[in-house]
């Protein structure tokens, strides 16, 4: 525990941990301002002036009408008619809406969370500060287990706390210019259940940020390795070859952040239908779960045999 609290307060001290998490805060800062900015409450005044603006252009269009379309054709001109009034509001409405906000945040929280994994290892080997390390606790297994919770633990605290200020900015915004009808505890705890599935995403990508660290030996190869993957993989090889998708990481984890996620995959012969893979929650966690602790042995292998000086 003494090791596993040193490197903790080590990884809180990382100008790259403050730098990234600030960075993100102020994204998603930004996002919850333009919603804000953007959103209007459907009162008495805005349904108003939403009437008289679709009044407005419906008789711009029946005038445009009269001047421009065929004689056969003006007939039609004076049934034209504006667009609807809850079309001309855009309220913020928080049953129906915030779910993709916090699947989005979650989806950045995870890469936040590699960063600052693979930043936190990847700056022992390029300062040359882990032989110093293991003069002081020699068993390196202990020592990169520590690096790899401290990661996780570390930016899964993070992310519980955007998270949650997240969800409570988005539900300030729909409660003073939105709206909050319909919102209950079964949607509360939906959405809560939701974000607590992107800190567990994020704890595992700083987790798998700090082993690819630890195998490569620097930060820019980890981050090039994971680059590489879903540029080579998931986008161009998935393109020619559609029958590997069910086998890729994205859906698994769409299927973890959503419950559920379906795969396209060609039938078995050509002019067969297509075939719909569904993977479930439980295995999408089964498959992360597996690739994280295949990596995080593997590093632990490379990092027990191989020379630090």
């Amino acid at each position: 525990m003494r090791l596993f609290g040193v490197e903790l307060r080590r990884l809180l001290a990382r100008r790259l941990y403050w730098v990234t998490a600030l960075a993100l805060l102020g994204l998603l800062a930004l996002i919850v301002g333009q919603v804000a900015v953007s959103s209007r409450p459907a009162n008495a005044a805005t349904i108003a002036a939403a009437e008289a603006e679709s009044r407005q252009l419906a008789e711009t269009a029946r005038r445009d009408c009269r001047l421009h379309a065929p004689p056969e054709q003006q007939a039609n001109c004076d049934s034209l008619v504006g667009p609807p009034t809850d079309q001309m509001i855009l309220t913020f409405r928080f049953v129906t809406e915030t779910e993709p906000f916090v699947v989005g945040a979650s989806v950045m929280l995870a890469l936040l969370g590699f960063v600052i994994g693979a930043g936190f290892v990847g700056a022992e080997w390029s300062a040359g500060t882990l032989a110093h390390l293991l003069t002081w606790e020699p068993r390196r297994l202990r020592v990169l287990a520590a690096k790899v919770a401290a990661a996780a633990l570390g930016s899964g605290g993070t992310a519980l706390l955007i998270t949650a200020g997240y969800l409570g900015a988005l539900y300030t915004v729909a409660l003073t210019r939105g709206s909050v009808d319909g919102v209950g505890s079964g949607l509360i705890g939906s959405l809560l259940l939701l974000g607590g599935r992107g800190v567990l995403l994020t704890m595992a990508a700083a987790a798998g940020g700090a082993a690819a660290a630890a195998l490569v030996r620097s930060t820019s190869g980890a981050l090039g390795l994971v680059f590489g993957y879903f540029v080579a993989v998931e986008l161009v090889l998935r393109g020619f070859f559609q029958g590997i998708g069910p086998w890729l990481v994205a859906p698994h984890a769409t299927a973890w952040l959503m419950r559920t996620a379906r795969v396209v995959t060609p039938g078995p012969c050509p002019t067969c239908d297509p075939r719909v893979i569904t993977i479930s929650m439980w295995g999408g966690a089964a498959y992360l779960g597996g690739l994280l602790l295949a990596a995080v042995l593997v590093a632990g292998l490379t990092f027990r045999r191989r020379d630090i000086t």
